[in-house]
């Protein structure tokens, strides 16, 4: 939403870089085109919008930085989706054609847990 309204703006220019300095005193910005990037952009400006990014909150809790999906952006909730289905899909071929001793398999594909 800022980014369209930002570049449809005639007077205004959208910049999506990564900030590393500020100098309010000179209104120039140092800045970075992502992480590993060395290429450092010297930005002059008359109004800076400063929009800070966010990352996802694990609250500390072991495991679901490297096991959870997050709901962060719009794809992510396909992801979720896609993810979901499959699971069911696989469970319900388990309960037709799966053993007797892959009931800990089904209830594993069918448990959801929400962190936050």
């Amino acid at each position: 939403l800022v980014e369209s309204a930002a570049t449809r703006a005639s007077s205004a220019t959208f910049v999506r870089a990564d900030a590393r300095d500020i100098d309010v005193a000179n209104k120039t910005v140092r800045a970075t085109m992502g992480a590993g990037t060395s290429d450092e952009l010297q930005l002059s400006y008359d109004k800076l919008i400063v929009a800070v990014g966010a990352q996802p909150n694990t609250f500390g809790i072991p495991g679901v930085a490297d096991n959870a999906l997050f709901l962060k952006e719009a794809a992510d909730s396909s992801k979720l989706h896609a993810k979901l289905l499959s699971n069911l899909e696989k469970a319900a071929a388990l309960m037709r054609h799966g053993k007797a001793d892959d009931e800990d398999e089904i209830d594993r594909l069918l448990k959801v847990v929400v962190v936050g």
